[in-house]
């Protein structure tokens, strides 16, 4: 009885020659560095104005399914002059006994804004999340939002990035 050859599995080490999975290592501890805000950042995030009140602000999360809202001056200039996230409305509005109808968004809104550049790697976005406790980081150039961008958007990413590279390596 002849003995059958086994095919080597394209995923065991010991098949790959040593700098393969050297490079893979390598570019596993670097893709957070290398892969920028602007390749997986959300360009099209839920806007609302300074003007509107409190209950269209809320309206809009429910409608985007959003905790988060940029308040911008108008939709073409997208200059950004805060925040809004749920919380705000809860801890300022309805806490507080006012009326959501009434209350302006620039009355509630947060102005300092935590955000990043673009071309910032997707290790700063996260690093800023995790040291203000925050779900998401506003991507702006020049004080213009651009876009925004979340732990979960950086987390797929790197699962992406890491997949494509990985089939690449597995196809070597």
């Amino acid at each position: 009885m002849p003995l059958e050859k086994k095919k080597p599995d394209k995923l065991c080490r010991a098949s790959r020659p040593y700098w393969l999975n050297k490079l893979i290592l390598n570019i596993n501890d670097s893709v957070q560095l290398s892969m920028k805000v602007a390749e997986i950042m959300n360009k099209e995030p839920a806007l609302i104005y300074g003007g509107n009140t409190a209950q269209e602000a809320a309206e809009k999360m429910k409608l985007r399914n959003r905790g988060l809202l940029a308040v911008v001056n108008n939709e073409e200039e997208r200059k950004v002059m805060g925040v809004l996230s749920n919380k705000d409305i809860i801890n300022k509005v309805i806490a507080e006994k006012g009326s959501v109808s009434e209350i302006r968004v620039s009355d509630i809104m947060t102005r300092e804004v935590i955000h990043v550049k673009p071309e910032a790697a997707t290790s700063e976005a996260m690093s800023k999340i995790i040291k203000y406790g925050i779900k998401r980081v506003l991507v702006m150039e020049n004080g213009v939002l651009q876009g925004i961008v979340s732990s979960t958007d950086i987390i797929d990413g790197m699962i992406k990035y890491k997949k494509e590279l990985l089939d690449m390596a597995i196809n070597f």
